[in-house]
């Protein structure tokens, strides 16, 4: 069988299909997919032409050098560098990004000798390349590299609450028997780049630029609507008070697209934050505005009314459930 020297293949390939490969047409034109090798296709065949005499190349022999700061991954010829999130974290779409603008990518695995890097030997989560933009069709790796090796932990993945596409790594368990899991893909992590060996990598990209504005006195103004994050601790009935006073109220949420951005912001701050969201005796749902509830997120196993008391609602910093 001859080696595969070069892939040119479109978004999302070759994932974990399995099959024969076409190149496109059309927009995607020269770019390779996979297909059902039953399909009927057009297709191109190749041969030596006469008294052509085929040269074979030079063996090239990889670098195994790595800039400084980084190491390579034993089994492959890539290094890696871990960004640990404790100065700088990153959702799994801004780390990506990072990594691709340096000339590298979200680190991806193929063995378990793979997953003893030096660095991991650590607790906390970092993102790792792998993810489900469609779960239909499974995960693939950023890298476009074949997903040919999995490490969950039990029960994993689940995508709670349809809402968990890309997967973390859980660095202390890199030697048990699963240390990953899948989460929402808007979290702040730390993440592992990494780069082919003897590259160097080029500058990081400038900040993220925030999806939102912040006025003089501290409030964040997105999607129509000002929001002001208080970490100072108050009952719930203070909390409204506290609100109403300043021309508002206790949060309302009305999509996943606003109960991100604010889960964003609280993902930062630790403690779990009040919610205009109340429940009644019967179980029934309101917003303390008036405003229809037209969108749930609860966190597993809630709302469950503990001894007929529980009737207000906040968000958790860990999930935004």
């Amino acid at each position: 069988m001859v080696p595969v020297k070069y892939t040119h293949w479109n978004s999302e390939m070759p994932g974990h299909q399995q099959g024969c490969v076409a190149m496109a047409t059309g927009s995607s034109a020269g770019l390779w997919d996979v297909l059902p090798c039953i399909n009927r296709e057009k297709y191109i065949c190749k041969h030596l032409a006469e008294g052509a005499i085929l040269t074979p190349a030079p063996p090239t022999v990889p670098s195994v050098q790595c800039a400084a700061g980084w190491t390579k991954v034993i089994t492959r010829y890539v290094c890696y560098k871990l960004f640990p999130g404790t100065s700088e974290s990153k959702t799994w779409f801004e780390a990506r990004d990072y990594c691709r603008a340096i000339g590298g990518d979200l680190i991806s695995f193929h063995s378990a000798a793979e997953l003893q890097l030096d660095s991991f030997y650590s607790y906390g989560e970092v993102w790792i390349g792998l993810s489900a933009p469609d779960q239909g069709t499974g995960y693939v790796w950023s890298d476009g590299s074949p997903v040919n090796f999995q490490h969950w932990q039990d029960g994993e993945p689940n995508n709670k609450n349809n809402v968990e596409s890309c997967v973390e790594f859980y660095r202390h368990f890199w030697n048990e028997k699963g240390s990953w899991n899948d989460n929402q893909c808007e979290g702040y992590k730390g993440w592992v780049c990494q780069i082919p060996t003897g590259v160097t990598p080029k500058l990081p990209p400038p900040p993220v630029t925030p999806d939102y504005n912040q006025s003089s006195d501290g409030w964040l103004e997105w999607g129509g609507n000002q929001y002001f994050f208080q970490t100072q601790l108050m009952a719930n009935e203070d909390a409204q008070q506290f609100c109403k006073e300043r021309h508002g109220d206790l949060v309302t949420i009305d999509s996943e697209a606003e109960r991100i951005f604010l889960w964003k912001q609280i993902s930062k701050m630790g403690h779990s934050f009040w919610i205009g969201l109340t429940v009644d005796l019967d179980k029934s749902l309101q917003w303390m505005d008036g405003s229809p509830v037209i969108f749930q997120m609860w966190d597993e196993g809630q709302p469950n009314f503990i001894n007929s008391d529980e009737n207000c609602v906040v968000m958790r910093s860990f999930h935004g459930e």
